[in-house]
């Protein structure tokens, strides 16, 4: 039997190489791009709801939200319902590495794919997405 880790590994390092390029030019790497991701989909969180939602580390999360400030990636601005925290938003910059990730996700994904039939693919993603929330991760 094939083992599901071993298939995820062998795709994640196949979508790496792929979007690699376009991150080096974009000025990201692959492990802020998560979070560029996140605060793109939940404009306005705070870093606590990121590093919960995301189960990790908030001293992990604050190292790498600094990194995508001090890049122009995102910016922070004081919380309205909490003065004493702070909500995080893209840039412009931001924004467009946002939608250029997607892209780049969805010519992967085109590429990956391209000899399934239409109801593999939707097979393929329901199983996955199945997965993926079994295993509680919020992304």
């Amino acid at each position: 039997m094939q083992s599901l880790a071993r298939q995820i590994l062998q795709l994640r390092r196949d979508l790496s190489s792929y979007c690699l390029p376009g991150l080096q030019e974009m000025g990201l790497t692959q492990g802020l791009l998560i979070f560029v991701l996140y605060i793109g989909r939940h404009a306005g969180c705070t870093p606590v709801q990121l590093a919960n939602d995301m189960q990790m580390d908030t001293g992990y999360v604050t190292r790498a939200l600094k990194k995508l400030k001090q890049s122009g990636f995102i910016i922070q601005k004081e919380n309205p319902e909490d003065r004493r925290s702070h909500v995080l938003f893209l840039t412009e910059l931001g924004k467009n590495v946002f939608i250029r990730s997607y892209e780049l996700m969805e010519l992967w994904d085109a590429i990956a794919m391209v000899d399934l039939s239409d109801e593999e693919r939707e097979t393929l993603l329901h199983l996955l997405y199945k997965v993926k929330f079994q295993r509680i991760y919020p992304y």
